[in-house]
């Protein structure tokens, strides 16, 4: 009798591990891809909030963006006044964006970096382009062509030979 009864409670405990175990399975990889999809929505809206914050400053502003940036994150681009982040997430392709207050540019080097995991810090900047309007340039750096307002033909004559942004 006691060998039924433990037979019977070894055979109970080995269905609910059967039903429970994938259930445990499934609400985390839920929850990871929840957590994925909440990274890439801050790190759109962080660095557009940045964006809008130096763009309000006025001409010879810069701050830096931290962002978290989540696995998965397939590329990104700048188009106007839009950041988007394209994300590999539930077998498919989703797209995460925010729009700016001003014209966004960013640089090639920014744009394939951002893609990679981890937490990054983002130079976010404003410039003049060559009409006199002020724009935001993402991920600046000496070097990437576009004359901001931390640069000059002092200390960056690569972009400030010709056109100074200040």
């Amino acid at each position: 009798m006691r060998a039924q009864v433990s037979i019977e409670y070894v055979a109970l405990f080995g269905i609910i591990l059967v039903v429970t175990i994938p259930l445990l399975y499934y609400g985390i990889s839920k929850s990871n891809e929840v957590i994925r999809i909440n990274q890439a929505e801050d790190a759109t809206n962080a660095i557009v909030k940045t964006a809008n914050t130096v763009y309000a400053l006025g001409s010879g502003s810069k701050d830096i963006a931290i962002v978290e940036i989540p696995s998965g994150v397939k590329s990104s681009s700048v188009n106007g006044k839009t950041f988007s982040l394209f994300l590999s997430i539930f077998g498919g392709t989703s797209e995460f964006h925010a729009s700016s207050l001003a014209h966004l540019n960013a640089t090639a080097a920014f744009l394939n970096n951002i893609t990679d995991k981890g937490i990054h810090r983002v130079s976010i900047e404003t410039y003049k382009n060559i009409s006199g309007s002020i724009n935001i340039l993402i991920g600046g750096y000496c070097g990437d062509t576009i004359c901001s307002s931390t640069e000059n033909s002092n200390n960056c004559n690569v972009d400030c030979s010709e056109y100074c942004g200040d």
